[in-house]
């Protein structure tokens, strides 16, 4: 039985930090890099199996180097990849990040085009989706909707990462996901709340509507301002960010996500649950890239008691990732 299966192909990130974006015709110097794995399921994944949930991933990469990249780095988080399936004649989707520390926000430049072809549903192993208890996935297409009415049918639930607004979206994502988890991007798309005062009882309110459609838990990440969530069972909740010293806000919604789905997967109770996710995503935060930063549980735990982060196994990893592609076909982690 596994705790998640991520239903979402892998991407490769190749982060650069610099203290300001340059301007036109400027030249300015990285003051860290990365290449590491992305992709909002895939990184979800990897911060799943890092808290000590079961994994597994359920998509395709290119059969190219930074394909085998990818691949491999899901083994050496320990995610089962026999159902990660590579594309002869693709090429891996790259992404590049450039994050500054003079605005603190993050400029990504994508390569969607170069996506290799998804999994056709014969392609799908159905014993993974019977054999799990939470399934996390991104974009819905026909192919995903059967893996959530089989994952449904044998008793498991649905998580949803919903990282921006999505028109048309509403009526048929909603009833198939059993836990929704939007951004701040995708709250002021369903509610046009940007530059409008917006208080408590508003999103309470709002988020009952969202529930009323479907999904059993809706919660909304909103970035410094902390986050808000509502369920019949466990009513309205609203949580505080936890401060650190963040460096990088890549990939945070997606390791907020995949640890929110092994919190549930543990049988935790929504806020605290909550909570755990959003210690997870800023520890994550601390750290260059979308994976680096993503803490043990162990780690996690003593940040949340104490505010204290022990990075003597995370730094380890920050200097791995600098070197990138060097380890494409190794399949696991020396300091592990």
């Amino acid at each position: 039985m596994f705790d998640v299966v991520g239903f979402g192909s892998p991407v490769m990130d190749i982060g650069v930090g610099l203290e300001k974006l340059p301007k036109k015709g400027e030249t300015v110097e990285m003051r860290d890099y990365c290449w590491q794995g992305g992709g909002p399921v895939a990184t979800g994944g990897v911060a799943s199996a890092r808290l000590g949930a079961k994994v597994a991933i359920i998509g395709t990469v290119a059969n190219d180097i930074m394909g085998h990249f990818l691949y491999n780095d899901a083994i050496r988080h320990g995610i089962d990849v026999s159902n990660l399936v590579f594309r002869d004649g693709a090429h891996t989707t790259p992404c590049a990040i450039l994050s500054d520390s003079e605005t603190s926000n993050r400029t990504m430049i994508g390569g969607a085009f170069l996506r290799p072809d998804p999994l056709k549903w014969e392609e799908v192993d159905q014993n993974i989706l019977r054999n799990t208890k939470i399934l996390h996935i991104g974009m819905v297409d026909e192919v995903c909707k059967k893996a959530c009415d089989v994952v449904h049918e044998a008793g498991g639930k649905v998580l949803i990462d919903m990282g921006g607004y999505r028109p048309g979206m509403t009526e048929e994502t909603f009833p198939i996901v059993d836990y929704f988890i939007g951004s701040e991007m995708c709250y002021d798309g369903y509610f046009q709340s940007k530059g409008v005062e917006d208080s408590s009882e508003t999103r309470k309110a709002n988020l009952i509507k969202l529930h009323e459609l479907g999904p059993e838990v809706v919660i909304f990440t909103l970035g410094s301002v902390g986050m808000c969530g509502y369920s019949e069972k466990d009513g309205y909740f609203e949580l505080p960010a936890f401060r650190v010293n963040a460096i990088d806000t890549v990939g945070c919604g997606d390791v907020f996500h995949g640890a929110f789905a092994a919190a549930m997967a543990f049988g935790m109770d929504i806020k605290s649950g909550a909570r755990f996710a959003s210690g997870t995503s800023a520890v994550k935060a601390t750290r260059q890239g979308g994976r680096c930063g993503i803490p043990t549980r162990p780690v996690l735990e003593k940040f949340i008691e104490t505010g204290e982060i022990d990075y003597t196994e995370i730094d380890k990893r920050v200097e791995y990732y600098r070197r990138g592609l060097d380890h494409a076909f190794e399949t696991k982690f020396v300091f592990d």
